[in-house]
């Protein structure tokens, strides 16, 4: 039985547009192997950043994509929008709560699936868009979009992605 839910669990990832709610581990993941393994993945809903490098730098990751599972009226992509809210605290194990105002990672990277037609697969990582984004340099709101992201930094693709959190991390 253990095998058999362990080939239905795959099906979910191995399929060119993933679920939303799925998708979002499956891009922690894709992130953590792109800029290797020197930066594990924590894999924990109850932790306050997804990655942590071996320095102890710690990384949030977002996602979103312009094609989804769903149907959308006129066949529209998806207007993209991050959640950056500064929080009251921060988990720093699964079980050890940190009453710390803000956002307790150091850098943000935005992942953003452009392509919208019927050749997108979420599971390409050449198709996917990165910015990398001091949390220093993130506004004091609530959400972010494509737009004020733009304007603050360039976007990376899969290739570029190390460079551009190393450069992050010094600047």
């Amino acid at each position: 039985m253990r095998k058999r839910i362990l080939e239905r669990l795959a099906a979910l990832y191995d399929r060119p547009v993933i679920q939303n709610n799925l998708r979002r581990l499956y891009v922690e993941f894709l992130v953590g192997e792109l800029l290797g393994r020197d930066r594990k993945t924590v894999g924990s809903d109850w932790m306050s950043w997804d990655l942590e490098g071996s320095n102890g730098e710690r990384v949030e990751v977002k996602q979103s994509a312009a094609k989804q599972t769903w149907p959308r009226k006129g066949n529209k992509a998806s207007t993209p929008g991050f959640n950056i809210a500064p929080k009251a605290g921060y988990w720093s194990t699964a079980s050890d709560w940190v009453e710390e105002p803000g956002r307790p990672a150091e850098l943000y990277i935005f992942c953003w699936h452009p392509v919208a037609g019927d050749h997108a697969d979420h599971r390409e990582a050449e198709q996917w868009r990165f910015f990398v984004v001091p949390s220093n340099d993130l506004p004091d709101q609530q959400s972010i979009g494509l737009g004020p992201l733009r304007k603050r930094v360039p976007d990376v693709g899969a290739s570029e992605l190390p460079s551009a959190v190393a450069r992050a991390l010094e600047g």
